[in-house]
């Protein structure tokens, strides 16, 4: 082999006696003799699926360290050979969370508070059972909130805090009966607020949230639940009516 192209130490262009001409090549490989004369542009446009389902094909090969990939959905990024082959790859893309969510592309990250709110979300909406991603009471996330950014950016314009009180993401106070969060159904509540609308279908049958038939007395009661400076939760009667409209 000869050199053709002398760029820099670690970045010349060699030809072999076959024709053959690797590039990137650095000089103390080429003294040694230990330059490899396979024709690894041949690499380029095989394809691999890593363990989120997507499709990963290399678009430019320029040694084994130095290998550009392209996802099935655009995004671009230079991995090794090694990673490419095993699949051990993801974008920002992948949806690595529960099976529904990705990071995506922007200024929030992992180490953000909306992270929390997010990933508890998605895991209220799909659960793991026998292996298979299945949802939970038919509940779902809109498309746009599979996108950790969508969320956060959202998140952040939305939030507000109440001293000594932990705050939580709810979807049902909004919008009565609703199945879907998103940004039009949801709010941040503190959580003694949030537990005020814990629905209780068992006992309360088709009765409004807070309202319960008393058999004794042949009325409708009001009633909430709130938690006591101890850390105890108590009930709270708030009076009867002949109507569950009234209570």
């Amino acid at each position: 082999m000869k050199i053709i192209q002398y760029i820099g130490a670690t970045n010349m262009d060699v030809q072999f006696e076959s024709g053959y001409i690797r590039k990137n090549v650095a000089y103390k490989d080429f003294k040694l003799g230990a330059v490899d004369h396979v024709d690894y542009s041949k690499r380029i446009g095989e394809a691999r699926s890593n363990s989120f389902g997507s499709k990963i094909t290399v678009i430019n090969y320029i040694n084994s360290n130095n290998v550009h990939i392209e996802f099935d959905n655009g995004y671009k990024d230079v991995v090794t050979w090694n990673n490419f082959n095993r699949g051990a790859i993801k974008s920002p893309y992948c949806k690595s969370y529960n099976g529904i969510g990705f990071l995506g592309e922007g200024k929030y990250t992992c180490d953000d508070v909306w992270h929390i709110h997010w990933r508890a979300m998605l895991e209220r909406v799909v659960t793991k059972n026998d292996g298979l991603l299945r949802t939970y009471a038919n509940v779902t996330v809109c498309n746009s909130w599979c996108d950790y950014q969508v969320f956060a950016e959202w998140a952040e314009n939305n939030y507000y805090e109440i001293p000594a009180l932990r705050m939580e993401l709810d979807k049902d106070i909004l919008i009565k009966g609703n199945k879907i969060y998103s940004p039009e159904t949801c709010v941040f509540v503190p959580h003694n607020i949030n537990t005020l609308f814990v629905k209780a279908d068992k006992s309360r049958g088709d009765l409004p949230i807070g309202v319960y038939w008393h058999e004794r007395d042949q009325e409708y009661r009001a009633q909430c639940s709130y938690i006591t400076e101890a850390g105890t939760r108590k009930n709270k009667w708030l009076g009867g009516h002949s109507n569950p409209e009234g209570a």
